[in-house]
């Protein structure tokens, strides 16, 4: 199963969206009809792909991605005014001329062109991972979003829940987390987590025990050391983090940082996390430290986290 996100705003003619004709329809599209002003593909790609030659050189990159990537099963998300959907893609590629209860013209006034049958669910916010609340926003009409096997997961069982007007909220059980984190050991804990995710657990930590506060607008890559910086009564804390099993941070090379005032803070999740000598003013968290914390801690954890633990749990019974 593969995971893209969409975006549905092609040169419509009238007022009529093509989102909501889309989503109304159990479709997802993408335009370029223009295409098919003269003739209309025969249902296969490859003739689609010869009428977009004919009118453009070559295949657009958006039109190709679209029409080669999605699979049946796969989940596509999409955000519109901040609310989010995902759909479950039905159907292979259909073209402009294979939907008969709609006319080629009304179809070309939307500039829909390309499309898939997919069933729509509407996702609260608050349930919607991090990684896929980032991947929408990408530029491109259509790409993947990359995604860890339990993520994969939990976005399938949203997409049932959901589908289903199933009651979502009690799932979400915090002694049940909690007792399963116990079971757990810190390496498939953080296996779990996606790299924003190590980032608000960090972020939640820091802030509690060092009684700080998170400055929004430092969150921002413009600098690839930190990630974020807090201000403490006392002090600006400046924090580091990077997940996965290899990268390493070394104390001294944060020492442009320290002023008397500052404190650094380091994160790695790596077998072997820091290297060289310790720095007054550098202090290299330990992350079964972190995974004790949260485990008194669970509340700090995203409704997605706990439901990865919880799904964590189904699979291991």
């Amino acid at each position: 199963m593969k995971t893209f996100k969409l975006t549905i705003k092609p040169a419509s003619k009238g007022k009529e969206s093509a989102f909501d004709f889309c989503k109304d329809n159990g479709l997802v599209g993408i335009g370029w009809s223009a295409a098919y002003e003269e003739a209309v593909p025969d249902g296969t790609k490859k003739s689609a792909q010869n009428l977009l030659e004919n009118k453009w050189g070559k295949v657009p990159p958006q039109v190709k991605y679209f029409l080669n990537r999605p699979k049946v099963s796969d989940h596509i998300w999409l955000q519109k005014n901040g609310q989010y959907y995902l759909c479950k893609v039905t159907s292979p590629p259909i073209f402009i001329n294979q939907l008969p209860q709609y006319k080629v013209s009304k179809l070309r006034d939307l500039d829909l062109g390309h499309f898939y049958r997919a069933n729509w669910v509407t996702i609260p916010r608050k349930y919607v991972l991090g990684s896929v609340q980032r991947g929408v926003i990408a530029r491109r009409t259509i790409q993947a979003i990359k995604l860890k096997p339990y993520e994969y997961q939990y976005n399938d069982w949203l997409f049932r829940k959901f589908e289903r007007e199933e009651s979502v909220e009690q799932c979400f059980n915090l002694d049940a987390a909690t007792q399963q984190l116990k079971a757990l050991d810190v390496t498939q804990f953080f296996s779990i987590l996606n790299d924003m995710e190590v980032e608000d657990l960090v972020s939640a930590y820091v802030q509690i025990t060092r009684k700080a506060v998170l400055l929004k607008s430092s969150t921002f890559k413009s600098n690839p050391d930190i990630e974020f910086q807090l201000n403490a009564k006392d002090k600006t804390i400046f924090v580091s983090v990077k997940s996965g099993q290899t990268i390493q941070l070394k104390p001294e090379n944060f020492t442009k940082y320290l002023d008397g005032n500052t404190e650094v803070v380091l994160f790695s999740s790596a077998t072997h996390p820091y290297v060289g000598d310790a720095i007054d003013g550098v202090c290299p968290l330990n992350k079964n430290d972190l995974f004790e914390w949260i485990k008194i801690n669970i509340w700090a954890l995203s409704q997605p986290c706990l439901m990865k633990i919880l799904l964590l749990r189904e699979a291991t019974k």
